[in-house]
């Protein structure tokens, strides 16, 4: 959302990770799932595009959600209640891709790379 929004709280140095063209960057359909449960559960939450929009961003690849995603829940360490977070981790864990995050407990999963913004 908030490379969308170009929010200020995502770091300069996050920013060029994301817009660097020799990265691969992921975005889990886990992502618009939650996206679209706020966006009917909070009246205040906007959305800077639709979701499809967002989605089909030529700049992102759309990770979905497999069955050894799913199957990595059954390893993770519960550091992380929300459901959604979880299964990112587990997706990156399985996947082996570094989380792009302000959720400084994903940090502490020994098992899963994450760049802070």
């Amino acid at each position: 959302m908030w490379w969308w929004q170009d929010d200020k709280r995502l770091s300069v140095k996050t920013r060029k990770v994301i817009s660097n063209a020799d990265n691969q960057i992921y975005i889990s359909v886990c992502s618009a799932w939650e996206i679209a449960i706020k966006f009917k559960k909070y009246p205040d939450f906007l959305l800077p595009q639709p979701i499809e929009k967002m989605f089909s961003d030529q700049q992102f690849l759309l990770l979905l959600i497999e069955l050894a995603h799913v199957k990595a829940l059954e390893n993770l360490e519960h550091i992380h209640q929300d459901p959604f977070d979880r299964m990112l981790i587990s997706q990156a864990i399985a996947e082996g891709l570094t989380i792009i995050t302000s959720d400084k407990k994903i940090g502490q999963y020994a098992s899963v790379r994450s760049l802070l913004v």
